[in-house]
């Protein structure tokens, strides 16, 4: 008989799939915008933050876009919009988006 798995495992698992979720909605917006980036990432914060979905407030996750071209950090406009609606409003579990314009640590 298998293990039962731990909270943390099952904690890891449920932002792991949020994660992919998030990513996949990302991934389809760049698609429609036609530019290719070098580097595109989405992570699930493991930080509930208070947001308001509708008129009232939720206690969940933000995800974390982060997207480069030719090496640099990129906040493109276009795509902000259509991301930062559509993850909180598809995604369950998640309620905002944060862009990062740090540079990556192996560049």
């Amino acid at each position: 008989m298998a293990d039962p798995k731990s909270e943390d495992q099952l904690h890891v698992e449920y932002l792991a799939s949020l994660a992919r979720s998030a990513d996949s909605i990302v991934r389809e917006e760049v698609e429609k915008s036609k530019i290719a980036y070098d580097f595109l990432e989405v992570r699930i914060i493991d930080v509930l933050r208070v947001g308001v979905m509708g008129d009232e407030r939720s206690y969940e996750y933000p995800a974390m876009v982060d997207l480069h071209k030719d090496g640099r950090p990129v906040i493109d406009y276009e795509l902000m919009g259509p991301i930062g609606t559509r993850i909180p409003n598809e995604v369950k579990g998640v309620n905002s988006v944060v862009w990062t314009t740090a540079k990556r640590k192996d560049e």
